[in-house]
C-alpha cells in the first residue's frame, strides 16, 4: 500500500486506560519498524487530562487535538 502515515483518531473514544495506551504505543512501535509514522489525533482536553493523571506518556508520538490539525501537519 506504500503508506507513509497512519492516523489513529480518538475522537469518539471516551476513555483511554493504561492498557489501551500501551496497545497504542505498541502499534506505534510496530508501524515504525515497517516505516509508517503513526499519528494520534482527536485527543480532547478531558482525555488529555486523564492521560496525564495516569502518567501515560506519548512523548515520541505526534499527537493532535483534531484530525484537521493532523492533516495540516503532514501537508
Amino acid at each position: 500500500m506504500k503508506l507513509s502515515y497512519l492516523m489513529l483518531d480518538l475522537s469518539g473514544v471516551p476513555v483511554v486506560d493504561t492498557m489501551v495506551a500501551n496497545v497504542l504505543i505498541k502499534v506505534y512501535q510496530a508501524l515504525k519498524v515497517i516505516g509508517i509514522k503513526a499519528i494520534l489525533c482527536g485527543i480532547r482536553p478531558d482525555l488529555a487530562k486523564k492521560l496525564v493523571q495516569r502518567d501515560v506518556q506519548f512523548t515520541s508520538i505526534d499527537t493532535f487535538s483534531s484530525l484537521y490539525r493532523a492533516i495540516q501537519h503532514i501537508d
